[in-house]
């Protein structure tokens, strides 16, 4: 879809995959790496694609 779109997007498109995002470590540990400190978002969409619920309570 991006690839299709290009010519009518403007800027720089980052993907960023969470390791571990099942145990809630993996987020944490991106940001002790300082992943946004590299890549600097103006917008951030996040998509869950495992067979888990959405919004579960932890």
């Amino acid at each position: 879809m991006l690839a299709r779109l290009r010519n009518r997007l403007a800027g720089t498109v980052v993907l960023v995959f969470q390791p571990t995002e099942e145990t809630l470590t993996g987020a944490a540990a991106m940001l002790d790496d300082g992943v946004f400190a590299r890549v600097r978002s103006a917008e951030i969409h996040a998509m869950h694609c495992g067979p888990f619920p959405a919004a579960s309570s932890w």
